[in-house]
């Protein structure tokens, strides 16, 4: 069977995210690869942290790994559960999103390959018991221009 395209990748992930979490008591998207290579059966990497120190240690073992594989590595797919927040270049606010007041729970998710990249962000809409009714897409977040975060294109060829 051949390898998904990254939009194809950015799909599963999305219908993913919904069957986890949209109804389920206590639900969560643990942090996961899944990478598609050219002459093998993709991995899929479950890549959960409890605090900053583990997911450095992850994206770093996860960049390595990529690096070492590259040349038979065709895209990956990374997804995890954040908090957003929308940063005004005239105005930064210098806080982590999990520290500022406007801060959405969201879910994101990213697929890459040598020359692309893609995004998709779902904000968590939840009821009044807690439960994730609804993720809804914000169309404004596809732009990779301006993404960045830990896990964000470890497939970037830095060899050079």
């Amino acid at each position: 069977m051949p390898n998904m395209s990254i939009d194809e990748l950015l799909q599963s992930g999305v219908s993913h995210a919904k069957h986890v979490l949209i109804g389920e008591e206590g639900a969560q998207i643990i942090p996961c690869f899944i990478i598609q290579f050219k002459d093998r059966p993709p991995a899929i990497l479950a890549t959960p942290w409890t605090n900053d120190k583990e997911k450095w240690a992850t994206r770093e073992a996860v960049r390595l790994s990529l690096k070492h594989f590259y040349d038979s590595v065709d895209s990956y797919m990374f997804w995890t559960e954040a908090w957003m927040a929308t940063e005004n270049i005239h105005h930064p606010s210098g806080l982590m999103p999990s520290d500022r007041e406007d801060k959405r729970e969201v879910v994101v998710i990213n697929a890459f390959d040598k020359q692309n990249e893609r995004v998709c962000v779902l904000e968590i809409v939840r009821g009044d018991d807690g439960r994730v009714t609804n993720l809804v897409e914000d169309k404004t977040a596809t732009d990779t221009t301006f993404w960045s975060g830990a896990m964000h294109n470890l497939l970037k060829d830095d060899r050079q």
